[in-house]
């Protein structure tokens, strides 16, 4: 909980908000931590292939491109705590932010998803969302967002 938050606001929030905020800290966990541990990991099969073809495109090492997604995971870690904080501080354009990656992840995974180990690898992801998204859009979540004044910030 950010310090700078009034005492009001943090002391009103009700337990399916911090609820939903630690489904989404754990979310991000498990999306940051598995993609630096595949990241790191020796790729086989389609995965190898597709290194294949982005360093043969870019011309980048294979240590460069780890170095370059692990970055990646690093700024969505930092982006994604930025925003569970907005969370926190009653910020409706953030659940509905939430809301639009989760419909988003859903269509990636469908698209691009060809075994069912893929689809597995998805359910953590998909079960943190839609127990922080049923938290945050039914009450008393949803009531509490509503209370908040509407600020665009």
């Amino acid at each position: 909980m950010p310090r700078d938050m009034p005492a009001t606001v943090r002391s009103e929030r009700p337990k399916a908000v911090v609820h939903a905020e630690w489904a989404l800290w754990t979310w991000t966990a498990w999306i940051c931590l598995l993609g630096i541990y595949q990241t790191l990991a020796s790729p086989s099969g389609a995965d190898a292939n597709l290194i294949a073809q982005v360093q043969a495109t870019a011309g980048i090492s294979l240590g460069d491109l780890r170095t370059v997604v692990i970055v990646g995971y690093v700024l969505t870690a930092i982006s994604m705590a930025l925003l569970i904080a907005q969370i926190g501080a009653g910020k409706r354009w953030v659940r509905a932010s939430v809301l639009a990656s989760f419909i988003l992840e859903v269509l990636w995974v469908l698209a691009t998803s060809d075994s069912t180990a893929d689809y597995l690898t998805a359910l953590p992801d998909f079960g943190l969302l839609i127990y922080a998204l049923y938290l945050l859009y039914t009450p008393p979540g949803r009531d509490w967002f509503a209370t908040r004044p509407h600020q665009a910030t």
